[in-house]
């Protein structure tokens, strides 16, 4: 039961920042979806770029000032709600993530690809926030370096902002990019 509200509580403060993030977006770029995604790549690009000269570390600190933030962003930005193509990109994205997340926790054992276990290397090398490249988990005194992947990167972000492991992290993110490919289908339609 506890676990079940920390599951909860966490991907309500994910589905918080990343409303926020896309209202901010949408001061430029005046598609939901596309302002949605924009922010998201943004946001990580910009911690991938600067990873390669100093590590972060651990961003968990940061995850109650971001969404205090971003609940005052969806606050001040609240008239956004009322415009119809606002409210139909979020209830796109919505249900696009609540069929991700039934279907991951129906069907855990469909496995997408062969490389499942290596996914999740590459995930757990990340999540450390060392200067990338990152140390080997499977080949120690080794850099993670032949093989860089801005998914897995974007993955164990996701976790070290919001205190995820690298099981929760790597079950999270592919809940998310299908549901903003999809909200991104749905507004070029």
């Amino acid at each position: 039961m506890i676990k079940a509200i920390y599951v909860l509580g966490i991907g309500g403060a994910v589905l918080v920042n990343i409303g926020a993030l896309t209202l901010l977006v949408l001061r430029y770029i005046p598609f939901p979806a596309t302002a949605r995604a924009t922010g998201i790549i943004g946001v990580c690009l910009v911690f991938f770029s600067l990873e390669h000269f100093v590590g972060l570390g651990s961003l968990y600190p940061l995850f109650l000032p971001l969404t205090a933030l971003s609940l005052f962003v969806i606050w001040t930005e609240r008239a956004w709600f009322s415009d119809e193509t606002f409210r139909t990109s979020e209830i796109v994205f919505l249900c696009a993530l609540l069929y991700g997340a039934l279907w991951r926790l129906s069907f855990p054992e469909v496995v997408e690809d062969n490389d499942r276990l290596a996914d999740l290397h590459r995930v757990a090398n990340y999540l450390a926030g060392a200067k990338l490249p990152p140390i080997d988990y499977w080949l120690p005194y080794q850099r993670f370096n032949y093989y860089y992947t801005f998914q897995h990167y974007s993955a164990a972000l996701l976790g070290r902002l919001f205190g995820l492991g690298p099981g929760e992290s790597f079950t999270l993110a592919p809940i998310i990019l299908p549901a903003l490919v999809l909200s991104l289908a749905w507004e070029f339609l």
